[in-house]
């Protein structure tokens, strides 16, 4: 979808269909410090699966989105969530063993948001099966990670839910540099003058 004048339309574009992704930067202003955030849409379509696996191994953070309106959609968030496990967890095997160094096992930052809750009435009036506020919480705590709910159409949350995930981000580096600090001040032993 493209945004222009508070509007949003569908063109069919062939690159981000081939592709299966979109690319943008974008500045936030996050707890008063400019924060310069890459956003990847790697599209969420079953033919996409192993090109995204490739994007969550250098990832900083993962926001996962599911049409509240679609419940395949929610259903599939379990295997994504997986995906980017697995991704990350060889990545970060493979970064300690050419480091020689350990590093935090913690697993990025994920938030789980379900997207379209502006259609969600109208949707349930027609008999369409949608997915709760509630089965949304529940699945995030299951997969213990944080939930929201916005709209990519009206704006709601979208700005918030990002500037949530980028705080987290920020944390997990902070902890990892702390922890990385702390190895390096255990790695060299006190010796005595005379060279004991």
């Amino acid at each position: 979808m493209l945004a222009s004048a508070d509007s949003f339309s569908d063109p069919i574009n062939l690159s981000y269909m081939l592709a299966g992704l979109d690319f943008l930067m974008r500045t936030l202003r996050v707890d008063g410090k400019n924060v310069a955030v890459q956003l990847w849409d790697t599209a969420g379509q079953e033919r996409f699966r192993s090109i995204t696996k490739t994007y969550f191994r250098k990832a900083d953070g993962v926001m996962l989105l599911y049409d509240c309106t679609c419940e395949q959609s929610f259903l599939n968030v379990r295997q994504w969530v997986e995906d980017i496990d697995v991704a990350c967890f060889y990545s970060m095997m493979a970064e300690k063993q050419s480091s020689g160094r350990k590093s935090s096992n913690q697993r990025i930052p994920l938030m789980i948001v379900a997207n379209k809750i502006d259609l969600r009435e109208m949707a349930i009036k027609t008999g369409t099966i949608c997915v709760t506020t509630e089965q949304g919480e529940k699945l995030a705590k299951d997969c213990d990670t944080t939930f929201m709910e916005g709209s990519a159409k009206d704006g709601s949350n979208v700005l918030h839910a990002l500037a949530n995930l980028v705080r987290s981000m920020i944390a997990r580096k902070d902890l990892q540099l702390s922890a990385s600090t702390m190895q390096l001040c255990e790695a060299k032993p006190k010796k005595s003058c005379c060279g004991k």
